[in-house]
């Protein structure tokens, strides 16, 4: 994993996780149930009340959201870990 500079992107995480549950059709309770995240915690980053997420957390709901539809590609989940400052690929990959 490659770390970005902090904060870059973090701004856009709330906006990436809802586009991403609306897709996927998956509900809070699903999404925290599945990677046995906090629902309340999962549902104050939905709403944009709760920042900066660890990266572990954001893959934990990334691979829920995955599993829980199919409509969820892995270059999203990449996406939603940028959007914390972080990524999948190294620069270097490619996709």
């Amino acid at each position: 994993m490659v770390i970005m500079a902090p904060g870059v992107f973090s701004n856009s995480f709330t906006k990436v996780f809802r586009e991403l549950v609306r897709r996927s059709g998956a509900s809070i309770h699903k999404i925290s149930k599945y990677e046995c995240v906090d629902e309340p915690y999962v549902y104050h980053l939905l709403k944009g009340d709760k920042k900066n997420p660890s990266p572990e957390i954001v893959i934990r709901i990334g691979f829920a959201l995955a599993r829980l539809s199919d409509k969820i590609t892995i270059d999203e989940l990449d996406e939603l870990l940028e959007s914390i400052g972080h990524t999948l690929f190294p620069r270097s990959s490619i996709r």
